[in-house]
């Protein structure tokens, strides 16, 4: 047995090989003698290089205590690793069951498509083409412009309906609230950014 064991965490062990070491003997010899325990006494070092015994007891208790610490991280971290793993899986099992669904209805809409577009490809062109401009304009802003008039009105038309639609407000005439007042801006080059010049009024003669 090394020093170094019996100093640190071996001596337990060593008591009890050398117990039974002497309890071989003694049967060999018969003496009728009896161990029943061997207690090592604690062990030092020499004072000379107690000090390095001191550093390598510490290293050997950090290393166990760096391994607990890494056994407890793999506890927790494995587990919410691996329910990531599975969450991502199966999301991507679900984006995949959408894609293919909605791949496999637009296929079924063309080929119910085909025999019309076959019949009478013009109209049918025309017609899809009215879909798909009536879907892109449903989702975007109006705009009311006078192109007759010197001022650019701007009517956020699409906010009036939205707002009425939540307010319930039917008819113009009934609502309750006001509509937001439109402050018309110059585009005239003309009398933009100029002050506006009003025409003087004719002078009346006097009777003499």
């Amino acid at each position: 047995t090394r020093l170094d064991q019996i100093i640190t965490e071996g001596r337990e062990a060593w008591g009890s090989s050398v117990q039974e070491t002497l309890i071989k003997i003694l049967e060999g010899y018969k003496t009728g003698i009896k161990i029943v325990n061997v207690s090592p006494q604690p062990a030092r070092a020499p004072e000379n290089v107690q000090d390095a015994f001191d550093d390598a007891i510490k290293a050997q208790e950090d290393e166990k205590r760096f391994k607990e610490q890494a056994r407890a991280y793999e506890a927790s971290v494995v587990p919410i690793a691996e329910g990531n793993a599975k969450r991502i899986l199966e999301e991507s099992h679900a984006y995949e069951e959408q894609v293919v669904l909605r791949a496999t209805a637009d296929v079924a809409e063309f080929l119910a498509i085909l025999p019309e577009y076959l019949r009478s490809p013009a109209i049918t062109s025309e017609r899809m083409y009215l879909d798909a401009v009536q879907q892109v304009l449903s989702q975007t802003s109006k705009v009311i412009v006078d192109a007759k008039s010197n001022n650019l009105l701007y009517v956020p038309l699409d906010k009036w309906v939205l707002s009425a639609s939540e307010e319930g407000a039917t008819l113009p005439g009934q609502t309750t609230n006001p509509l937001p007042e439109v402050k018309p801006e110059l585009t005239n080059p003309l009398i933009d950014g100029r002050e506006t010049v009003r025409p003087t009024e004719p002078v009346g003669r006097s009777n003499v």
